[in-house]
């Protein structure tokens, strides 16, 4: 049998704009998998309960570990209270340096590093449900044996995750490689035979 040479090149052209449909009907079922995920390129802000360490150059009595109070700030001696909660490490430091620099010490030399994370919650069909401490890359099938694995009657597809902040919690398809956010709640449901 052999084919017209048009028809084989229009054949062969619509290959690449079938693979293209493709890769985007990927990408869009996959959308609902990454929902929880913090882009890599999003600095991390923090929030109640974080801990970070704090270095005045010079200044031992300003040097050390402060956890973030409950209604998001960080107090140090001399400034007092400084908002923390909805800030980068770096935006905390160049808020401390400025404050500390108005009145109280010459040319600061500050630094902010990020010592602890905020606890996540995972609740429903695991074996021990509960909070649980965060670690940077946390994935929700790393947060799921922390809490010793799933009950048999867990759905194991999907989970329910709401963000520290948000009110309502956003059922999504759960992948290897879907991170945990510090302060989220994850909850895993029933599965329906």
């Amino acid at each position: 049998m052999r084919l017209n040479s048009r028809w084989l090149l229009l054949a062969i052209a619509a290959l690449p704009a079938t693979a293209v449909c493709a890769s985007a009907q990927n990408a869009a079922d996959q959308t609902p998998a990454t929902a929880g995920a913090m882009a890599p390129s999003q600095a991390y802000r923090l929030g109640p309960n974080d801990r970070v360490t704090i270095n005045v150059y010079g200044e031992d009595d300003l040097s050390r570990e402060y956890i973030v109070s409950p209604a998001g700030t960080v107090s140090l001696p001399l400034i007092g209270d400084v908002v923390a909660q909805g800030r980068s490490a770096d935006e905390l430091r160049d808020e401390i340096q400025r404050r500390l620099a108005d009145g109280f010490i010459n040319n600061p030399a500050v630094t902010v590093m990020i010592s602890g994370f905020r606890n996540f919650y995972i609740l429903g069909e695991v074996n021990k449900p509960g909070e649980y401490p965060y670690e940077s890359g946390l994935t929700v099938m790393q947060a799921v044996a922390e809490a010793s694995g799933y009950t048999y009657r867990a759905a194991k597809r999907y989970a329910f995750v709401k963000h520290e902040g948000e009110t309502k919690e956003t059922r999504v398809l759960i992948s290897p490689d879907m991170l945990v956010r510090p302060g989220d709640t994850i909850r895993l449901g029933e599965r329906y035979f």
